[in-house]
């Protein structure tokens, strides 16, 4: 893999449209079965090894190189961000995702934002970013692991994880190296109140639409949202 990326990267250079040509790298949600140092693998929507993926961006001249950005990035926000370079008239309504290139550009903060981690239709975690560089987790579902943080089927299956009651739900501050610690108990309720309110509103909303036509409807299969958590990294 390294090497077609180079092939590709020496292609842009010598055909000197690289500094007009941007260069998104992101992955699929790892291998099956788990994605150490990270808890759990693909599969498990609640856990970091479920959703952390890598991301590298190379823009010559117009994102500065050599830096990484902390904030949480979903491939959901892939569409807007290059909707805001290209400055196009394409709109909609609503976006589920946002532009990040104010912050790889810029170096400037973002707006606080929450991210939803599904399995089928079902929340299995909050993920709540302040703005200011803290990332707080609220979590609904426990999977099954091992002593060593794999999933004990070496494939997780977010179907079989244990649901834990909306008002139980653990709360986790996740720092940049994607370990999980305990908040102090005035600043869980802070937060817990947040995430009871997002998670009640959202069993509010109606159901999306099935991916598959009314031929398939005798078993609906509904959109899986995994996010896509990329710490970004700018190529030099």
């Amino acid at each position: 893999m390294d090497y077609q990326i180079g092939r590709i990267l020496d292609t842009l250079d010598d055909l000197s449209i690289q500094n007009n040509t941007i260069v998104f790298f992101a992955s699929d949600h790892g291998k099956l079965g788990q994605n150490l140092p990270f808890k759990g693998g693909k599969g498990a929507p609640s856990l970091e090894g479920g959703v952390r993926i890598p991301g590298a961006i190379r823009w010559p001249n117009r994102i500065p190189s050599g830096f990484a950005i902390n904030e949480p990035i979903s491939l959901l926000d892939f569409f807007p961000t290059l909707n805001q370079i290209l400055d196009t008239d394409y709109t909609l309504k609503k976006l589920d995702g946002k532009s990040f290139y104010e912050s790889v550009s810029n170096h400037s903060s973002s707006i606080p934002r929450m991210l939803y981690h599904f399995c089928g239709i079902q929340i299995h975690a909050l993920r709540y970013y302040d703005g200011r560089g803290s990332i707080i987790k609220g979590v609904f579902a426990k999977e099954n692991l091992n002593s060593d943080g794999i999933c004990s089927e070496g494939i997780c299956n977010c179907a079989k994880a244990a649901l834990i009651p909306s008002e139980q739900m653990d709360i986790l501050n996740v720092t940049s190296d994607g370990k999980e610690e305990k908040l102090s108990s005035h600043a869980e309720n802070e937060y817990r109140s947040l995430f009871l309110k997002t998670y009640n509103d959202f069993k509010k909303e109606k159901k999306p639409s099935q991916q598959l036509d009314s031929f398939f409807r005798v078993m609906p299969i509904y959109p899986r949202l995994h996010p896509g958590i990329l710490p970004v990294h700018i190529k030099e």
